[in-house]
């Protein structure tokens, strides 16, 4: 689009000052992400490797605790169900993981982490299925697990790529009623600069208008501190000019 474009322009060549469009704007977002209740959960955190990062009780994913202590994990529900957003497992929590798949029937299941990072893992391997059978009611369900290794330490896009955000519209559309689960170490830098982008693109898709202040603004009302950083925050202006530059 013509006007996101010029807009996109704008912004960048006022910098990231303290004076610049895109300070006073994530400012802005910070100070109402701030009047934002939020809640404690002891215990829960005490297991987590992310200690000031919780879910708002409202719409945190609960746990099947027929077969569980607790049925606290640290994942939110995003965008009525559509998507889970939520912190990298640990040797605590690698159960309490697997169950949320399982329950929740997700179709999708995605990993934001750097190169470095990815080289631990899968032994580079990007993209698998994978099936979770619960073998006392015998049932199962299927799963592909993306990894998506294209960012820098920071949440910051290190290879400018919208392949996964076109990957994940297109899925929505093929499984409408089969939610995403996407994770990151902290749950809410890269998260949420994905999210951000796939609402917007969807935001275009539907109502043909780009607002990436009014989406994160959304978000922070569904998952604190979402989208961190004013760095973040410009990389949601500038993946956002690359999709349309790409695709429209």
């Amino acid at each position: 689009m013509n006007q996101f474009a010029a807009t996109y322009k704008q912004y960048i060549e006022s910098g990231i000052g303290k004076n610049s469009l895109l300070f006073v704007e994530f400012e802005n977002l910070n100070e109402q992400s701030k009047k934002i209740e939020e809640l404690e959960f002891e215990e829960a955190l005490k297991m987590e490797n992310t200690k000031n990062i919780i879910p708002f009780d409202s719409n945190r994913v609960v746990l099947n605790s027929i077969h569980f202590d607790c049925n606290y994990i640290n994942a939110s529900w995003l965008e009525s169900h559509q998507f889970i957003a939520t912190i990298n497992p640990t040797k605590e929590t690698h159960l309490d993981f697997l169950q949320m798949k399982y329950q929740t029937e997700a179709s999708m299941v995605i990993m934001l982490t750097t190169r470095k990072e990815k080289a631990k893992i899968l032994n580079g391997i990007s993209n698998r299925e994978i099936s979770l059978k619960n073998t006392l009611a015998g049932k199962e369900h299927s799963f592909t697990q993306c990894i998506s290794p294209i960012w820098n330490e920071d949440g910051t896009v290190l290879d400018s790529n919208t392949n996964i955000v076109s990957r994940i519209v297109k899925q929505k559309r093929d499984f409408p009623n089969k939610p995403f689960i996407i994770h990151c170490e902290d749950g809410i830098t890269k998260t949420g600069i994905l999210m951000t982008v796939v609402n917007t693109v969807e935001e275009l898709n539907f109502r043909n208008s780009i607002n990436i202040f009014n989406v994160v603004k959304n978000l922070l009302r569904q998952r604190m501190k979402i989208v961190p950083t004013l760095a973040c925050y410009t990389t949601c202006y500038s993946l956002m000019n690359e999709y349309c530059s790409i695709h429209l």
